[in-house]
């Protein structure tokens, strides 16, 4: 039960061989800027590109505005980072990289509207982006017709990579992966056998629950219930909620965002729901889910995530020392698989000679950058092959690691 919770931060990780399977700078943007950061790398008096080399542009669409704003804030503050320690230290090839920053609000029709703006740009090398898996499916096929490269941090759904589309990479686990490591944590280590779904009505969500109920039935759990919500627009989940109780459920799997997960949560304790397990999804590794919810009504809820910045590897704490340093909070995984990729394109250009034209086929055949959430290294779909999945649990209002008792 819910109530069974671990005190202090010991790690467990299930790992996933699945082989086979912002600182200061400067930025072209018609959003808001990145916040000034004065990093470490920003200080550094490292070699100097020639004063009349041409930019790297690289375009970057995430939602700074509307509901998903605080995912594209993180990405992007991700991102600029790395951008500012790569040109404190020369730049990529003596070319200083420039963002080209773009707002999709989260929006599908918006999103459509920024990917023709962008595929327009001749400068750009690449793009970063989107965040919504629902904005993502809308951008691949027009900047595939420009020739572009993507190169993705969030957007998760398992049906991104299955369009036959050859232009887009993402360094965030695929949701084929990850609900059924939330299945699994519900049937051998929870030992629980009854389950219900809460989903979004999205891409994402519905990519998830396919995933999910797989997985219930390759692991012997039986789903006694299963709501949809509309994302963004939902806010009362009762007539949800009361539906899914009358199932009896052991356990309840939040397959959507923190906003709504945190009024779930609320709610379930209002409605006597307080004391099942409750598993979500690595998109509700956000405090603002504790702040709705309440302390009390959040404290033993699990969470799948991919980012440990407790993690003891030097690589992972030097970039969370760094990082704090500079932004004033530690670094979510947001800001760290957005800081991994100018370093991607870094490699992919300095030892592999990638261009645009060729970029795609230099990610997909030779690029193996290892960063603070680990190895990116490309199957043929565009998927990382080897990450792993760490279990969360919030004990006293914190994400702390777990272990099983």
């Amino acid at each position: 039960m819910k109530k069974s919770i671990i005190s202090g931060a010991l790690a467990i990780c299930l790992t996933v061989c699945l082989v086979g399977c912002g600182g200061g700078g400067s930025n072209t943007s018609s959003t808001t800027a990145a916040p000034a950061a004065t990093t470490a790398a920003a200080q550094s008096q490292a070699a100097t590109p020639a004063a009349d080399a041409e930019p790297l542009y690289i375009g970057m669409a995430v939602p700074l505005t509307g509901d998903s704003a605080m995912y594209g804030e993180t990405v992007r503050d991700g991102v600029q980072y790395g951008v500012d320690e790569i040109n404190a230290n020369g730049g990529i090839n003596g070319r200083q990289i420039q963002l080209v920053i773009e707002d999709d609000k989260g929006n599908t029709s918006e999103a459509a509207m920024v990917a023709q703006k962008l595929a327009e740009d001749d400068r750009l090398f690449c793009i970063i982006g989107h965040v919504n898996s629902s904005c993502t499916l809308v951008g691949i096929p027009i900047y595939a017709d420009a020739g572009l490269t993507v190169l993705n941090t969030s957007s998760s759904a398992a049906n991104i990579t299955q369009q036959g589309f050859t232009n887009f990479f993402r360094t965030v686990i695929s949701d084929d992966l990850q609900a059924p490591m939330m299945i699994r944590h519900v049937a051998e280590n929870l030992g629980e056998k009854k389950v219900a779904f809460l989903t979004p009505n999205s891409d994402y969500g519905l990519g998830l629950l396919a995933s999910a109920e797989k997985a219930a039935a390759d692991y012997g759990v039986e789903i006694v219930g299963s709501e949809m919500y509309v994302p963004s627009q939902d806010k009362d989940f009762s007539v949800q909620l009361a539906k899914i109780k009358q199932g009896g459920p052991e356990a309840i799997l939040i397959l959507g965002d923190y906003n709504e997960a945190g009024l779930i949560l609320k709610q379930m304790a209002a409605a006597g729901m307080g004391d099942l397990d409750v598993v979500t999804t690595a998109s509700c590794s956000n405090e603002i889910m504790i702040e709705l919810a309440g302390k009390e009504n959040a404290e033993g809820v699990y969470m799948l995530g991919y980012w440990d910045p407790e993690r003891p590897e030097p690589i992972v704490q030097n970039f969370v020392k760094e990082f704090t340093a500079a932004y004033g909070h530690e670094p979510d995984e947001r800001n760290a698989y957005g800081y991994e990729i100018p370093y991607i394109i870094k490699q992919a250009i300095e030892e592999y000679g990638a261009t645009r034209d060729n970029l795609s086929d230099i990610l997909r055949e030779k690029v193996e950058f290892t960063g603070p959430t680990g190895l990116d290294k490309f199957d043929q779909n565009g998927d990382v092959t080897e990450k792993m999945q760490m279990v969360f649990v919030i004990h006293d209002g914190k994400f702390t690691s777990w272990v099983k008792e």
